[in-house]
């Protein structure tokens, strides 16, 4: 299986052959497709209660979407500065986890 960074050369690709307006648009769309998912997740319907596999498959599905869409936004938002603050955030959320510990 491939790495995400493998896929760099298609995500620039699609950014050049669609627009960033419209990959913009079909971000806010997977968001949405996955907020909905996690929503039907969470909150099953009385009709889909024995539908947990393909709830989570929708999941999945969804995630794997936003995934190839936030490789998009990286490129378009400028990987370095985007890696910067991922770095900043995860270096943050550990100290918080960290520190979370030390209070049990």
């Amino acid at each position: 299986m491939k790495d995400v960074l493998d896929y760099h050369e298609i995500c620039v690709d699609a950014i050049n052959h669609f627009g960033v307006d419209h990959q913009l648009e079909k971000c806010k769309e997977e968001l949405i497709e996955l907020l909905s998912a996690i929503h039907d997740y969470q909150k099953p319907t009385l009709e889909c209660s024995n539908c947990v596999g393909t709830v989570e498959k929708n999941i999945v599905d969804e995630i794997a979407d936003v995934i190839v869409m936030m490789m998009q936004l990286t490129i378009i938002f400028d990987n370095d500065r985007v890696n910067e603050r991922v770095e900043f955030k995860m270096n943050r959320l550990n100290k918080r986890i960290e520190l979370n510990e030390k209070e049990k």
